[in-house]
């Protein structure tokens, strides 16, 4: 009988310890993001699974190590000795901590060179304040009114506590309105997020929407690309895939269906963020101890 076996604190290891993987087995998201057929999507790499889908979304980033001078579109990105980037040429991207404005107005990638130890994307056009050592990200579209489902009042030790399904997109920060919205609604009327626990489906918003009642439904809101006050009812937006998992071992992908793992609990252990791509700050909580995703997945600067 054949046996495979992973190790995940080996010589590299990249967790403190071994974390517990999300039990079921998923499958590489390749119809809301591309991939090149043998491109290695590495242990750790920050990522967001769907219960009900099955499927993982990979959040691609990259440290900009060179810009060239004589012209600014072309971008090297750092590869390590255990991992390199994952773009492909059609990626929108963006310089991570400045995602805003209309996915359709994205900057995407033209053209890709690499080689064992370099790779260096050509972009669409420049990407305003973009300097060494920022995080390049892939960008993905964003419906303009995302639809909270199944959202139920539990007022318990304090107002504004909501459960809500488990594995949405939210953060703190985000503004939600009731669904559907009224003509001519303002995001500055919207209610911000201050909270969300992505494993229980724990919503804590700054105010209470009116009359909510279980089976009421929210709506995640963005500012029109246009109209700054205006909350979009059509529009695409650009946004950045939140993630709520880790990777728990390279892999590689393939021409069809590509199995994936991933780690939505280190439980006592902590990733090792040092040795994995790069992890933007949006993508962590307030302490940068975890991610703000799922708090349950912790990180660690430890070498």
């Amino acid at each position: 009988m054949k046996r495979k076996t992973d190790s995940f604190t080996g010589q590299r290891p990249v967790f403190t310890g071994s974390p517990s993987i999300v039990p079921g087995g998923f499958n590489l998201d390749v119809v809301n993001q591309h991939f090149n057929v043998g491109d290695i999507i590495p242990i750790g790499t920050v990522a967001k699974f769907d219960e009900q889908t099955r499927t993982v979304k990979i959040l691609k980033t990259a440290e900009v190590i060179a810009i060239d001078a004589d012209d600014n579109t072309k971008v090297s990105l750092r590869v390590a000795e255990f991992f390199k980037p994952v773009f492909c040429v059609g990626d929108k991207v963006a310089k991570a901590g400045a995602i805003s404005g209309a996915f359709a107005d994205a900057i995407s990638i033209s053209a890709i060179n690499k080689t064992k130890s370099t790779y260096e994307v050509t972009i669409s056009s420049a990407i305003t304040g973009l300097a060494v050592g920022d995080t390049l990200e892939e960008v993905v579209s964003a419906a303009s009114a995302e639809v909270v489902a199944g959202i139920m009042v539990s007022h318990g030790d304090s107002d504004h506590i909501y459960v809500v399904t488990p594995g949405l997109d939210l953060k703190a920060g985000d503004k939600v309105m009731n669904y559907p919205l009224a003509s001519g609604a303002l995001i500055a009327n919207a209610i911000a997020v201050t909270s969300y626990d992505p494993v229980s489906g724990k919503l804590v918003l700054a105010s209470d929407p009116t009359a909510a009642a279980v089976g009421d439904q929210l709506v995640k809101v963005f500012a029109d690309a246009t109209t700054s006050t205006k909350a979009a009812t059509s529009q695409a937006a650009a946004a950045e895939i939140v993630g709520n998992a880790v990777t728990i071992k390279d892999v590689e992908v393939d021409e069809f269906e590509t199995a994936i793992d991933v780690c939505a609990d280190t439980m006592q252990y902590a990733l090792l963020e040092r040795r994995v791509p790069k992890i933007p700050a949006s993508q962590k909580d307030a302490s940068g101890m975890a991610l703000a995703g799922n708090p349950h997945v912790k990180l660690s600067q430890s070498f």
